[in-house]
Parts: C-alpha cells; structure tokens; sequence
C-alpha cells in the first residue's frame, strides 16, 4: 500500500510539475495553439517511465505523420472540399486500423488521426497551414519534452522497484507483424472504414458551417469508436463523467478567475495533481484520468490571453456529449460485436 501510495504521489506530482512548465511556455509563446504543450502533457503522463515514454514516442511520430498526411491533403484539395473529405476518409480509416491494434501502436494511430483533424479544422479557419503545422509540432515537443524531463528528475531523486520494461524492439516487431495479417484482422478492415465514414459525417458539416468546436464531435467518435460495444459503453461513461466534472471545473474557474489568464495555472495544477493519483489508486476512474486532465487543458486554455471562457467550457462539452451519442450509435448500426476475435483476446498492453 505504501508503495502504491508513493507511485501515486509521484505520478501526481510529475504531471503536475511538467502541466506547469508547459503552462508557462503556453503563456509566454505568442501563438494561438500553443496550449497543445500542456495538453501533451496531460495526454502521454502514465505512472512509471516506461509507459510515459512510449506514449511520449507515439504522439511524437503520430503528430509527425498527421502532419505530413494532412498538408498532402490540403495541397491535394485546395478550395475543393469534395477532395479534402474524400482524402479524410480514407486517412481517417488507414489510421483507424492501426488505432484498433491492440498494442502501443493504438496510440499512434489515434495520434495521427487526431492531429489530421485538429490541423484541417484550424486550416479552414484561415490561418496558414504550414503555420498551424510547425506550431503544432513545436507544441507536442514542448510538452513531452517537459513529462520526460521531470519524470527522469524524479526517478533519478526516488529510486523505484519498477523495472524498465525489456524486449520492447520485440514487442514492436511482433506487432508490426500482426499489422498486415489481413485474414486475422478482416473484421478491423469493415470496423475502420465504418470509423472514417462516421468521422467524415461529422467532420463534412463543420466544414462549411464552422458552428464553434464542431470538430471536437470527430475527435470524440476517433477516440471512443472500437469492433467491441462493450469497450465503448465503457469509454463513452468514463468519457462522459470526466466532462461533466471538466465542465463544472471550467465553469466555476470562469467565474472566479474570468480574464486573469495566470490565476488558471491554480485550478490546472489541483487537476492535474488529482489526475495523476487516481491514475494509480483507482483501476476504474484511472482509465479517465488522461481525459479529464486534457478536457480541462482545453476548457481553461484554449482561450488564449482572453482567460477562461463559458463559451468555451460549453462548446467541448456539448460537442464531446453529441461525438458520444453518434459514435455509440454508428458502432451499434455498423460495428457492433460482443467480444474480440481469439487472436486478440491475449494480454497486450493497450495505451489508448
């Protein structure tokens, strides 16, 4: 118990630390996205430096790669959004696939995904692509950059029992190689394309109506969609209490703290802490953890120099409730399946 305690306060404590960091680089940098460092580190903090650091490895090459894919779509597209939807679809369902592996290639996946989407929606808000791309690069680094920092300090000050984890190329190899069985991941192929379909759905009225944080409704059924309904009725709850308890921090902070874009670096850390201990002390409601903390990066920093916003805080949570409803609807129409396939039924660790 005592270890168990100990890892907690110290998982609380890096994340908390390196939110910090990367909350102050978000405040001084005068650019508009660059709230995305603290929630990298909100997104790749796991307890142990293991887990942090094939997270951190994920999102570094999956930011990379969405770049890449979604600047190729724009030079292919340009102002035709026939084109750009059709270029969406078929990344979105390319990288969905991979996002369904159970390994630690999920989280790249999804990672590609996820920034293919957030670079088009700002993209089609008319600020230079190549902009938005380096920006959000830098932001990724910045954030990893800072968990990884903290995380080796402290493991260097409190030396643990917890071995790194061996065999890793190994790992990687053998789940490389499952990636292109196509007889034993059949099923994956229909649950991906019915993920980019449902994706480009919600993504292809954004578009032309640009209503506030629509995107966010993408975002939501990449993250929650899966072959296995019973996964996403988990998800889709642990998903849901983490904005209303996102929602109600983002609410009371706009009424205390307003315009005072400083003052929100109190609520960000108490979060952050809380996050980073249930990670470890709660085997239910640390699954959420990751969420709660990036919903909260959002809702108090996406505001910019304007401090935290009602608007704001309203706009993810309704869009993220309406991503919640869809992707659980078009997983029952197109996907819908009990259990995983035998070959998937073995332990693999699953960094979604």
């Amino acid at each position: 118990m005592e270890n168990k305690t100990l890892s907690a306060l110290l998982t609380a404590s890096k994340m908390t630390l390196a939110g910090i960091i990367a909350c102050i680089f978000s405040f001084l940098v005068p650019w508009t996205y660059s709230f995305w460092a603290v929630i990298s580190v909100a997104a790749v903090t796991r307890p142990g430096l293991t887990h942090t650091y094939l997270k951190a490895i994920a999102r570094s090459a999956g930011t990379l790669i969405g770049a890449i894919l979604a600047y190729l779509s724009f030079w292919l597209a340009g102002h035709n959004a026939l084109i750009l939807i059709l270029c969406f679809f078929t990344i979105i369902s390319l990288v969905s696939y991979l996002s369904l592996q159970r390994s630690f290639l999920s989280y790249c996946g999804i990672i590609i995904g996820i920034t293919v989407i957030i670079i088009l929606s700002s993209s089609a808000q008319y600020e230079p692509i190549t902009t938005i791309i380096l920006h959000r690069i830098i932001d990724v680094l910045v954030g990893i950059l800072a968990i990884l920092l903290v995380n080796i300090l402290l493991r260097f000050f409190f030396q643990k029992n917890e071995p790194v984890k061996e065999n890793l190329k190994m790992e990687f190899l053998s789940n490389f190689e499952l990636l292109f069985n196509w007889y034993e991941n059949k099923y994956l192929i229909k649950t991906a394309i019915a993920i980019g379909f449902t994706a480009s759905l919600t993504f292809l009225p954004w578009l032309y109506l640009k209503y506030p944080g629509g995107f966010w409704v993408t975002v939501c059924c990449l993250f929650i969609m899966e072959e296995n309904i019973i996964n996403v009725k988990e998800k889709i709850w642990l998903r849901f209490l983490a904005h209303v308890l996102a929602a109600a921090i983002g609410a009371i902070s706009a009424f205390l703290i307003g315009t005072h874009q400083w003052l929100t670096l109190i609520p960000l850390s108490m979060t952050f802490f809380f996050c980073g201990y249930i990670m470890v002390t709660s085997d239910v409601y640390g699954k959420a953890a990751n969420t709660l903390a990036i919903a909260v990066c959002i809702m108090l920093l996406s505001g910019s120099s304007e401090g935290t916003s009602l608007t704001i805080t309203a706009s993810r949570f309704i869009n993220t409730i309406i991503g919640l409803g869809l992707g659980f609807f078009s997983t029952w129409l197109f996907i819908s399946r009990k259990a995983p396939p035998p070959h998937l039924l073995e332990e693999h660790e699953h960094l979604r």
